[in-house]
């Protein structure tokens, strides 16, 4: 499996029509997931992904998808899709894997079960309905206070406080893969302390907090979930250390196109 960094390293090719074909069984703990919406995506910096194609795995967890993008340069595709194999009742998790340029012309198997097979891609954040009922919503307000740091490595008691960085609260939507920016604030760059809030939200799903920032060396977005249990309340998150959230809690800065509503 090629690396992710590698799959985005642009190349030359010379062709601009491209086209690739993803086929494979999705199962968790050894059962199929049938009927589950997947979709064929190719990457793009400069805008909202391309959606290249729509499909539903069989009754055996089964799917086959096609797309082609007109592009000068490699195209960078990945699927991606929501399940419910090993995540708490109510949510959803977002599954995202990147098909490496190799495929490109070509096909791509993924046969995977999403129970113990980590070799895939990017898991991101789960998608939570409010109250775990997927026709609730509430009109709440809501704060989310913290202080950010980045622990130095090797763990020790000092602590190194950020530059201020932008935090935002954001809402998933699960119909147009983007996000909704409903508010933004930034930390004190002296003190690491943040305070975000929004007043009279509709919350139809749990939203999260995310943090843009270099702890790590190049530019991510920590995402937090806010559990609907802090709906008119103010969460306080005490210590966030950022060199703490895992893979699956962070991505590219870039991706998944937030935009303000």
């Amino acid at each position: 499996m090629i690396p992710l960094g590698l799959l985005l390293v642009v190349a030359l090719v010379d062709s601009k029509l491209q086209n690739v074909t993803a086929r494979g069984r999705l199962t968790c703990n050894g059962k199929p997931l049938s009927g589950h919406d997947i979709t064929l995506y190719e990457f793009d910096l400069a805008s909202p992904n391309d959606a290249l194609n729509r499909t539903k795995t069989n009754a055996n967890g089964e799917f086959k998808i096609y797309g082609e993008e007109d592009e000068k340069l490699a195209i960078n595709p990945f699927i991606q899709f929501l399940h419910t194999c090993n995540v708490e009742k109510g949510c959803k998790k977002e599954q995202r894997i990147y098909i490496g340029h190799n495929f490109i012309g070509g096909i791509c198997v993924i046969n995977v079960d999403l129970a113990s097979d980590d070799r895939y891609g990017l898991r991101l954040l789960d998608t939570c309905h409010v109250d775990k009922d997927e026709k609730a919503e509430q009109t709440k307000d809501l704060s989310v206070t913290g202080f950010l740091k980045c622990y130095s490595s090797p763990p020790s008691d000092s602590s190194q406080t950020l530059n201020a960085i932008d935090v935002r609260l954001i809402l998933r939507s699960n119909i147009t893969g983007q996000n909704e920016i409903i508010a933004s604030s930034k930390s004190d760059g002296s003190t690491g302390f943040f305070k975000i809030s929004v007043a009279n939200q509709n919350f139809k799903y749990e939203p999260f907090v995310e943090f843009e920032h270099f702890c790590k060396g190049e530019k991510i977005c920590a995402r937090h979930r806010v559990k609907s249990e802090f709906f008119g309340k103010t969460y306080d998150m005490s210590n966030v250390d950022l060199k703490k959230y895992s893979a699956e809690e962070e991505v590219k800065c870039d991706e998944g196109k937030d935009q303000k509503i």
